[in-house]
């Protein structure tokens, strides 16, 4: 039986990605951590949205955060906040961004370029479900965490970059995002021709590809894959 789900507007599902955004799905109805893994641009961020939209916690904040830009202290008073007076410039408490998601999703892209010391306070977040601002005690917090990555993070367990412990921490719920390549030409087709609809809509004009460009656009191997095309 073919699961029903709901999907935003701005993003197409082809039949390739049809396996994983069922298995999203599901995922999605239980309060799993999940990791999702694949290359730039193959629509991490949207597969995180769409989980949070078919979840309990739909209603609630949809938190993205970019780990890798930032650095490590920047990143722990962005995620975690901070009390007055825990360093210079520290003028009032603040709250971060994992408190004003509370009771929604955070999600936290390029999780492979968390350094060490910020992994083991993700750690004590999904095994304690509480934060420790800086300056501050720790905190109760209701979130569900989802996480995306483009690098191999088993690789980076052996090279000890990464922690075995958040690793299988993570693991419970995962997913992979093929590249564009790997989908093939009707997949690209398809996204095409979606793309050209949004913006013939934007523009309020009919738009179209002449053969050749079509062709060339089919052929190429989008490196930087659907944000690419």
């Amino acid at each position: 039986e073919r699961l029903t789900y709901k999907i935003p507007e701005n993003i197409v599902v082809t039949e390739t990605l049809e396996p994983v955004y069922e298995k999203a799905y599901k995922i999605a109805r239980s309060e799993v951590t999940t990791v999702i893994m694949g290359e730039t641009g193959t629509g991490k961020e949207h597969l995180a949205r769409f989980i949070h939209l078919n979840s309990v916690r739909k209603n609630k904040p949809f938190i993205p955060i970019n780990c890798s830009a930032m650095g490590e202290q920047l990143l722990e008073s962005r995620l975690f906040g901070y009390k007055k007076g825990a360093f210079t410039g520290a003028e009032k408490n603040t709250k971060g961004l994992i408190q004003e998601g509370d009771c929604g999703t955070s999600f936290l892209d390029e999780i492979g370029d968390m350094a060490l010391y910020m992994q083991m306070a993700l750690l004590r977040l999904l095994q304690e479900k509480e934060i420790h601002p800086i300056g501050g005690l720790p905190e109760k917090v209701d979130v569900r965490i989802i996480v995306a990555t483009n690098k191999n993070l088993e690789k980076l367990c052996k090279e000890e970059k990464f922690r075995d412990d958040l690793y299988y921490r993570l693991m419970v719920g995962d997913l992979e995002l093929p590249s564009l390549l790997e989908r093939g030409k009707k997949d690209i087709e398809q996204l095409m021709d979606f793309f050209l609809g949004e913006k013939a809509k934007l523009y309020k004009r009919e738009l179209t590809l002449s053969p050749e460009v079509r062709a060339f656009i089919l052929n190429y191997p989008f490196p930087g894959n659907v944000r690419e095309l």
